[in-house]
């Protein structure tokens, strides 16, 4: 069974229609040249029938022909309808895209900045490390009472002993002179 209305079928039933309007017409159009009937109303009634058929027959077309055009207009208007939504699912299409690489590029961001944020704390323990080790040399060098005890030596910014610290007080005493 159709589900759409078939716009052919109705052309063609609109010209066959058309084409038995007018053999109708022609053959009504004859009708004067038989000879009188002793029951000539039964002629006059005949063609009154007639007429008042193809009367309704016309509204019934001319109707026909407004629903099939209120069916183009339909039809139509849900192809504009289609056309817009295609339109907004490739739009959506779009966005949706645009969406993965901005959070791409966002996850990208946040991996640089864990790494760099590694890095810096890695590098601020170091400091720290060497910070507390300094200070505690600090404080146990300054209370060194003999030339002879060993020095607690201090750490650089990488917390890696400095380079020629002296070993005890009488080496210190030695590089001051």
């Amino acid at each position: 069974m159709d589900v759409q209305p078939n716009i052919g079928k109705v052309s063609e039933a609109f010209a066959t229609s058309s084409r038995a309007l007018a053999v109708a017409s022609h053959e009504i159009g004859l009708i004067t040249n038989l000879p009188a009937f002793n029951e000539g109303q039964r002629v006059f009634d005949a063609i009154e029938r007639l007429s008042t058929g193809i009367d309704a027959l016309t509204t019934a077309v001319r109707t026909l022909i407004t629903d099939v055009n209120t069916l183009k207009t339909d039809v139509n208007t849900l192809k504009t309808d289609v056309n817009t939504l295609k339109a907004d699912v490739s739009t959506l299409k779009t966005d949706v895209s645009t969406l993965k690489t901005g959070v791409s590029t966002l996850k990208t961001d946040v991996s640089t900045l864990k790494i760099d944020m590694s890095n810096r704390l890695d590098g601020l323990e170091l400091r720290l490390r060497a910070d507390s080790l300094n200070h505690t040399a600090r404080v146990y060098n300054s209370h060194i009472s003999s030339r002879n005890t060993p020095l607690r030596q201090l750490h650089d910014e990488r917390n890696m002993p400095v380079e020629g610290f002296p070993r005890d007080s009488a080496s210190l005493m030695r590089l001051q002179s």
